[in-house]
């Protein structure tokens, strides 16, 4: 997919400590987008620390797991993800929605 501009490392949790800190795999295309707004006040607040995440199709990544891009940690948004599909049918890049990790 044209656009995915930026590199992505993938992280699970680390079993004996609970930290996202094995990485899975790593330079990976993709996209932070910024999720429209339109909403109210406080809707557009939330909105702000949430990003659309856009990548390869060839990547399959479970949402339990963190992406980093650009130093930038953000969890996968549960039930968020996504393949979009072009005319002919093939998948053309994948999506799921994000939040920054504080």
């Amino acid at each position: 997919m044209q656009g995915l501009i930026d590199s992505a490392a993938i992280y699970s949790r680390h079993a004996g400590t609970g930290l996202f800190s094995t990485l899975v795999t790593s330079g990976i295309a993709c996209r932070l987008a910024l999720i429209k707004s339109g909403r109210s006040v406080e809707d557009r607040a939330a909105l702000a620390a949430m990003r659309n995440f856009l990548w390869d199709p060839a990547v399959t990544i479970n949402e339990k797991h963190q992406v980093e891009v650009n130093g930038e940690r953000w969890s996968f948004i549960p039930g968020t993800m996504q393949a979009a599909r072009g005319p002919n049918g093939s998948v053309h890049h994948r999506r799921a929605d994000v939040v920054k990790v504080a």
